[in-house]
């Protein structure tokens, strides 16, 4: 009786067997090619990265500024793209090892909001730290008038130099009347601030940053890297960014972080925070 049943369904339904039999063969064929192509099929990336990075460059950390500090003599004959030396400020040291190196105006991309927006003649400082110990945080005031001016550094290694711009966009005014800057804040914690090579290597593109894990051990926690921006040998912008994973990273294994500021020839990373 089954028999029956089926054999009658089959004379009522010829196009749906006949569909049925299409899909069969078409994966019997897509079966064919893949035996044939050596079964080698499109790469899944599971976890983490997501993104596949064509042609990453190697970081080498003995080829960044902090291997290779220039002086404050080689600071002030630095050409920097839309720097302009304007003096109003005497250079001179500051406490805790710090030293103005040039004072002048910046015309180009606005960076210490993370607004990235167009930005003419804003007040601008060359700042060099001169001592043996990284600064976390640098906050200087310069009397403008009976306005001030505010400077923002952040994450400032022992011998280099930083272009930093007046927090608010405060435009240069020739004329006006310039006091010498004062020190708000300098923060010099007693902690290591290091790329930790010998538990990661990078690798790189624009955008993105591929960390490796070199041990045998996971790494379970947050896993953050700290980056700046530079140019002929200065970094650029008091700001320092940022990018934290908090799934942490297997061992041997790569964390990916997507960097939307950072650029192979145009930044540099300047430390790591990890959870074991």
């Amino acid at each position: 009786m089954a028999n029956k049943k089926k054999t009658e369904w089959m004379k009522k339904h010829p196009i749906v067997l006949s569909a049925a039999g299409l899909i069969v063969l078409a994966a019997v064929i897509l079966l064919i090619l893949w035996v044939l192509s050596g079964g080698n099929g499109p790469e899944v990336i599971l976890g983490n990265p997501q993104t596949p990075v064509e042609h990453p460059i190697e970081i080498n950390p003995q080829m960044q500024n902090m291997a290779d500090p220039q002086t404050p003599e080689e600071v002030k004959t630095l050409e920097l793209d839309g720097f302009t030396d304007r003096n109003y400020i005497e250079a001179g040291e500051l406490e805790n090892g710090l030293r103005i190196t040039r004072s002048g105006s910046y015309t180009g991309t606005f960076v210490e909001d993370g607004s990235n927006s167009p930005c003419t003649d804003v007040l601008a400082l060359i700042v060099t730290n001169e001592s043996e110990s990284f600064v976390e945080l640098l906050k200087l005031a310069v009397p403008v008038g009976e306005r001030t001016a505010y400077f923002d550094i952040t994450a400032l290694p022992a011998g280099q130099s930083v272009l930093v711009m007046e927090k608010t966009a405060m435009t240069y005014e020739e004329g006006a009347v310039y006091g010498q800057p004062v020190i708000l804040l300098c923060s010099i914690p007693d902690k290591e601030f290091s790329l930790h090579t010998e538990r990661f290597s990078f690798n790189a593109a624009d955008r993105v940053v591929n960390l490796t894990n070199l041990t045998p051990f996971e790494i379970s926690g947050n896993i953050a890297i700290y980056y700046k921006n530079v140019s002929n040998g200065i970094y650029i912008g008091g700001i320092t960014y940022s990018k934290t994973i908090e799934t942490g990273v297997a061992a041997n294994g790569i964390a990916q972080f997507i960097c939307e500021n950072y650029t192979v020839a145009g930044s540099e990373i300047i430390f790591v925070l990890y959870e074991e």
